[in-house]
């Protein structure tokens, strides 16, 4: 399997990099609130993995996806929380409050602990609730597996090692999206342009959310 980490690295770069609805709650959360808020979604898309990573070692991934009642009942509800969260955004008309951009600098710059539980909730489980990311550990990470890992142990230590690469590949990249993101705070102080961003994300929010409920 050594020899195939670079390959697989670069996948997971590719597949991290791809706009999808995780960076953009991420991107919406940031801008709405602070890189804080967005660290917080950060982690909720992290435990969205772990929860996947549990399901795969314990083999229970090949049973939800060849079941079509569990798969698409997943899919739909997340297909539906996508759509949720993407209207909530259109409606909000303001994505970036102005204390947000006065305060651009300040990591400890006051959110209220709802707001940073929603965060973390949003990007829960919007991940867990993501077709996408379960068959990403059912094709995709399966395919790097050798065949010196086919004991049940050996497979699932390569599970394990495969997706604590993913776990850093996507902590690195959405991480400079953060803090990417936050930057442009500073360029974002017209109340107009404020509103069409908001409308913005929350369209293609909405627009993940429908390709979503299409897939498949």
């Amino acid at each position: 399997m050594v020899e195939q980490l670079p390959a697989y690295v670069i996948v997971m770069f590719v597949l991290a990099m791809v706009p999808g609805p995780d960076m953009m709650i991420i991107m919406k959360n940031t801008l709405a609130l602070n890189r804080r808020a967005g660290r917080i979604t950060l982690t909720g898309i992290l435990a969205g993995h772990l929860f996947w990573i549990a399901i795969s070692v314990v083999g229970l991934a090949v049973i939800i996806a060849n079941s079509p009642a569990i798969f698409n009942t997943i899919k739909y509800l997340g297909a539906f929380y996508l759509i949720y969260i993407g209207i909530q955004s259109l409606r909000a008309g303001v994505l970036v409050p102005r204390q947000s951009i006065d305060h651009i600098d300040s990591l400890k710059e006051t959110v209220s602990r709802k707001s940073l539980i929603q965060s973390f909730r949003q990007g829960f489980v919007a991940n867990i609730l993501n077709p996408k990311v379960l068959i990403l550990y059912m094709t995709i990470i399966p395919q790097f597996v050798t065949g010196e890992g086919q004991t049940t142990l050996g497979y699932n230590q390569q599970i394990l090692l495969l997706a604590a690469i993913l776990l850093i590949v996507s902590i690195i990249w959405f991480m400079t999206v953060v803090e990417l993101v936050n930057l442009l705070k500073r360029w974002m102080k017209s109340h107009v342009f404020q509103n069409w961003l908001s409308k913005g994300a929350g369209a293609v929010i909405i627009f993940f959310g429908v390709r979503t409920l299409l897939w498949g």
